[in-house]
C-alpha cells in the first residue's frame, strides 16, 4: 500500500502560485486610476513623496509610463529639488525620456518643455494664481511679458489636449 503523501498549506501555495504565474496571458493586479491619481498627489504636495517612500517603489507602478515618472520624481526628491508638472517634464527631458513617454501613451504630438510650460502656465490663469506667482514659474523677466503670453492662451485647446493626455495615461 502507497504511503499517502500530505502537504503543508506552504507548500499547497506555492504549488498554486506556481500554476497562476505559468499560465500565459495572465495580467496582475493593477489600478491604473490609483497610479495616476499617486502621480499627481506627489506633484502637487512637495512633502507627499517623503511620506510614500517608505511604502511605493517603482516597481509599484504596474504601468511602464507611471514607473519612469516615479523615478523622475524620487530623484528629484534625493536631489532637494521641488516637484511639480515642470521639474519632473524638466527632469524627463534631461533623461531624455520625455519622448518615449510621449510614444508609450500614445501621444503623436513632440512633447516639449514648452509643452509643459504652457500647461503649467493655462492651468495656473484658470485656478487665478497672481501673475506675478506665473511670471516667476515661467522664469519671465516682468509681468508684463507674462500677461502678453497669458493673454495669447487659448484655454479651450490646451485644456483638451491636457484632458486626452491625463485620459491616456
Amino acid at each position: 500500500m502507497a504511503k499517502k503523501e500530505y502537504k503543508s498549506s506552504t507548500e499547497k501555495n506555492r504549488e498554486a502560485f506556481n500554476a497562476l504565474t505559468e499560465i500565459g496571458g495572465t495580467v496582475p493586479p493593477q489600478a491604473v486610476e490609483l497610479e495616476e491619481a499617486v502621480l499627481g498627489a506627489l506633484m502637487l504636495d512637495k512633502d507627499s513623496v517623503i511620506a510614500v517612500q517608505e511604502y511605493i517603489s517603482p516597481d509599484s507602478f504596474y504601468e511602464p509610463v507611471h514607473r519612469t515618472i516615479y523615478k523622475a520624481i524620487e530623484e528629484l526628491a534625493t536631489e532637494l529639488k521641488p516637484i511639480d508638472l515642470l521639474t519632473v517634464t524638466e527632469k524627463l527631458k534631461q533623461q531624455r525620456k520625455l519622448k518615449e513617454i510621449g510614444k508609450m501613451i500614445g501621444v503623436q504630438l513632440p512633447l516639449t518643455m514648452y509643452v509643459a510650460r504652457h500647461s503649467w502656465a493655462s492651468v495656473a490663469k484658470n485656478k487665478n494664481v497672481p501673475i506675478s506667482v506665473i511670471s516667476e514659474g515661467m522664469g519671465h523677466d516682468s509681468e508684463m511679458t507674462t500677461q502678453i503670453y497669458l493673454a495669447s492662451l487659448d484655454t479651450s485647446v490646451v485644456d483638451k489636449a491636457n484632458s486626452m493626455i491625463l485620459n491616456s495615461l
